[in-house]
């Protein structure tokens, strides 16, 4: 099926007819190039920065950052912006908007029971993979084959470890998926969506317990692999349920998805799109407070 082009300008008004707005944002290939996943030095681009901040800067807005990086990570990445919302190892941790303290929403010391033998298959393939590398987080483990000698043959023996550790660990509730240049093996029952679902709730319950208040009426997810298409449909039901008036999914790049659009510009793109959004909100605050002030007569 042809899915359609973003519209900016759909987008920018339903930004600036709501009143209260989430943005979920995939990092890694959607708000920035995927970068080494072993840098021990770790910098977001200076652009993701200002536009994230440009964008809390309107009370209305919620931002979260989702990605398959540790917290430890992601707080070094995004130090610079203060109340972002950050979800990492796809769904196993939560800092929520406004918040400094991390949740763990998945079971940590399960991850151990599944490891040793999910490692034992990874290793199985990073010996025949040249150049491949196995990276362990809190909650996953990935190889790594982006400096192979062979990509061709990398990426085919990528594609049989997946399938060996869907058929040999699927008891165990983890699954692998083929990512860029890499196997990732995590766990069922955690994910960017079920994150999304307790952000969602938690939102909820604030806004029905504030007297006058409202629910969200925006919300704006966009990644750019298998990863996010667990949040997309999630995102779909809630528009064509009538939760949220106003959901966009958007797929950075060229692929198949469950969007209900994408930005072929890639990160660029994301990034421009957003930016515009901005200029919106900085122009509907000046028109507010315009209208705030009265008028001084001319007349003698």
């Amino acid at each position: 099926m042809s899915i359609p082009r973003l519209s900016i300008n759909t987008l920018s008004e339903q930004y600036k007819a709501a009143e209260r707005r989430i943005f979920l944002l995939d990092y890694e290939g959607t708000l920035a190039s995927y970068g080494s996943p072993t840098s021990i030095i770790l910098t977001s681009p200076r652009r993701v920065i200002d536009t994230l901040n440009d964008i809390l800067m309107d009370p209305q807005n919620i931002v979260y950052v989702m990605s398959g990086r540790t917290p430890e990570e992601l707080e070094r990445l995004f130090r610079q912006v203060p109340n972002l919302g950050l979800i990492a190892e796809n769904g196993c941790f939560l800092r929520e908007f406004g918040n400094d303290e991390w949740v763990e929403l998945a079971d940590v010391e399960k991850m151990s029971a599944w490891k040793a033998s999910v490692k034992n298959i990874l290793q199985y393939y990073h010996e025949r993979v040249e150049g491949s590398s196995i990276e362990e987080l809190h909650c996953s483990l990935v190889l790594h084959y982006d400096k192979a000698e062979d990509m061709e043959g990398a990426a085919r023996q990528a594609g049989e470890c997946s399938n060996h550790i869907n058929d040999a660990c699927e008891q165990q509730r983890v699954h692998a998926v083929p990512v860029s240049n890499a196997v990732l093996v995590e766990p069922l029952d955690w994910s960017k969506g079920s994150a999304a679902m307790h952000i969602f709730e938690k939102l909820r319950e604030k806004y029905l317990d504030a007297q006058g208040s409202k629910e969200p009426d925006f919300l704006l997810v966009a990644g750019d692999d298998r990863e996010d298409e667990v949040i997309f449909r999630w995102a779909n039901k809630l528009r064509t349920s009538g939760v949220i008036k106003n959901v966009t999914t958007v797929s950075v790049g060229k692929r198949n998805t469950e969007a209900s659009a994408t930005l072929t510009q890639g990160t660029t793109g994301l990034l421009t799109t957003l930016q515009k959004l901005t200029k919106l909100q900085c122009g509907t605050q000046l028109s507010s407070r315009s209208r705030s002030i009265p008028s001084i007569s001319t007349s003698a």
